[in-house]
């Protein structure tokens, strides 16, 4: 009697999560478990795969302890991936323009040294690798640093990652370079001149940069209305910048945009994030708040200055649509390109040596600094952002803040130094 093979037992099948597996014709072992839903609504499901039988088992556990754990791990997302995502889609809301354009730069900078490694792999001896190769002692090493740790911070919340690598690594150290002020009679000598060879207009634009510390943009986005030429302050809650508008010919394709350009659109708009407040002016130049709430504040103008701003506000008859203190002559805003030429050209006139356009500010916060101006009062005066304290304006703070601007009156040019005519 011939004995017949009992019929072994059948493997009960798997439940709802718990994955499937199965082998392809090819001898791979294929597992795949549910990852919920698309989109448009369609079921999705990730797969992993491996020859041996055990090691998928351990690769679809891995998959769905990661899914207990909240967590959404693709392996196929590149830093590279995640930084084209990550900065126009979750961070752009949360900084300025300006802003915006210097993280694009970052980003290309880290995506060039680690951007083909995929995120989940990405381990502390990649992020020393890229400090290294952006350069050692850099401030822009410094500056990949900290957006890829914003950028992995995002990974974190969305469940991309286990844990933030750049943790584990020390910020690069910078080399920080000597800020010099100039020589008080420098800025006398080209204070001078610029009253005797420049129009009334410029000449008070280079006074006041030097007897308020003001920066580019808080000067050139001054308006008269927040001049108040009998009590001698300046109102800095707006300033000039030059912004980039997105284009408005439609939407981009793979050949590119409707208009066929990169850059500049023949139909631009406006494309800001909703909290940035802004006013536009004359094509790209818009007046901007100050990005911290210490950059607004009132600057005492002490009385060389302010008579100049008089006699100016007095002579000036050009058009001036936007009520600006300094404009060009058929009433637009001053790119601040032009203004930074036009400093250069006034130090090569002046025979004195090419510096930055901020000195004048630093210049400025040596003077208070010299004359005995506490920390608050030049942070006060000159817009600088406190953590400790919240700066808000009083009458008892405005009449420290203007007796100690009186020493700034060292950088003034002599009485007998005259301005050339109004053009």
């Amino acid at each position: 009697m011939a004995f017949q093979k009992k019929p072994g037992k059948k493997r009960p099948p798997r439940a709802k999560g718990e994955g499937g597996i199965f082998q392809r014709p090819d001898g791979m072992w294929v597992g795949s478990v549910e990852a919920g839903y698309d989109a448009n609504g369609k079921r999705r499901q990730k797969r992993v795969y491996s020859k041996d039988y055990r090691k998928l088992v351990d690769k679809l556990n891995e998959v769905k302890s990661e899914q207990a754990d909240g967590l959404n791990l693709d392996r196929t997302v590149t830093v590279t991936k995640w930084l084209d995502y990550w900065l126009p889609q979750i961070h752009r809301e949360r900084i300025r323009p300006t802003t915006y354009d210097d993280y694009r730069c970052t980003v290309n900078n880290i995506k060039r040294t680690i951007g083909n490694k995929r995120l989940i792999d990405l381990t502390p001896a990649d992020v020393r690798r890229m400090h290294t190769h952006i350069g050692r002692g850099q401030r822009r090493a410094q500056k990949a640093h900290v957006v890829l740790h914003k950028a992995l911070k995002d990974a974190l919340a969305e469940g991309l990652l286990r844990r933030n690598v750049v943790d584990a690594v020390d910020p690069p150290e910078v080399r920080k370079g000597e800020r010099a002020a100039m020589a008080i009679t420098d800025v006398q000598k080209l204070l001078s001149y610029a009253a005797g060879n420049r129009n009334h207009m410029e000449a008070t634009r280079w006074l006041l940069l030097f007897l308020t510390g003001t920066r580019q943009g808080e000067s050139l986005g001054l308006t008269w209305d927040r001049v108040d030429l009998e009590r001698g302050a300046i109102d800095i809650s707006w300033q000039l910048q030059q912004l980039k508008r997105a284009h408005g010919c439609g939407d981009k394709t793979d050949k590119g945009w409707p208009c066929t350009r990169k850059q500049r659109c023949p139909t631009p708009v406006w494309d800001m994030p909703i909290k940035f407040e802004y006013e536009p002016l004359h094509d790209s130049l818009a007046l901007t708040r100050p990005k911290s709430q210490s950059g607004r504040r009132w600057v005492p103008i002490i009385e060389p200055l302010r008579l100049a701003l008089v006699e100016l506000h007095r002579v000036d008859g050009s058009p001036n649509p936007h009520g600006l203190v300094f404009h060009r002559g058929d009433g637009t805003p001053v790119p601040p390109r032009d203004d930074y030429g036009a400093w250069k050209k006034l130090l090569a006139d002046t025979g004195l040596p090419d510096v930055p356009l901020h000195t004048t500010r630093h210049t400025a916060a040596t003077v208070l600094r010299a004359a005995g101006a506490d920390e608050q009062t030049r942070m006060e005066i000159l817009g600088h952002n406190s953590p400790e304290v919240t700066r808000i304006y009083a009458h008892a703070d405005q009449a420290r803040n203007s007796t100690m601007m009186d020493a700034l009156g060292v950088l003034a040019p002599p009485p007998n130094a005259k301005s050339a005519p109004t053009p």
